[in-house]
């Protein structure tokens, strides 16, 4: 799934660009992309649920994931997904420390069967011809290694790449 999810939206940012639509974008741009691939594969989805035992929360509303794919409607495990758009690549970090932590506190209520993904999709920047990673911020140290997936696509004016880590329930 995150490889399909990545090609996608790699595909879409460019797409995007090329109409000169990349003004608009934010990361709900990413949420109609990743739902037609979902339903094309058959996943059960839900979208924006909230986490009703996040600690510190004393007013307003609940923070949300993402995504909670499951491959049936009554699938006990379940790939919880969280997106961050990376809307410029020049000398901005994307800063994942608050979805870091709503993944895993989503993890301790989906149980031990399931998958915490954290999706980042933007702009990326080109040295010398070779595509950089992202400027992150705030990702824990075993991520940094070694992503899940990572895909770019480098068009003759854009570049906009995907990058999939999976997160553990601590760490």
């Amino acid at each position: 799934m995150a490889e399909a999810l990545s090609d996608a939206l790699v595909g879409y940012l460019t797409l995007q660009a090329r109409a000169r639509m990349y003004e608009v974008y934010s990361e709900h741009l990413l949420y109609d992309v990743i739902a037609r691939v979902a339903h094309g594969r058959h996943w059960h989805m839900e979208c924006e649920v909230p986490l009703r035992r996040w600690r510190g929360i004393r007013t307003g509303d609940f923070p949300r994931i993402d995504f909670v794919l499951r491959k049936n409607r009554t699938a006990r495990s379940a790939v919880l997904l969280e997106v961050k758009y990376s809307a410029t690549p020049f000398g901005k970090t994307v800063d994942v420390s608050t979805d870091v932590k709503k993944l895993r506190t989503a993890l301790r209520r989906y149980g031990t069967t399931s998958t915490a993904l954290l999706l980042v999709a933007g702009a990326r920047q080109r040295d010398a011809g070779e595509v950089l990673p992202f400027a992150m911020k705030n990702l824990p140290a075993f991520s940094t290694e070694k992503a899940l997936y990572d895909v770019s696509f480098p068009a003759r004016h854009t570049c906009f790449g995907a990058t999939v880590w999976r997160i553990p329930r601590s760490g």
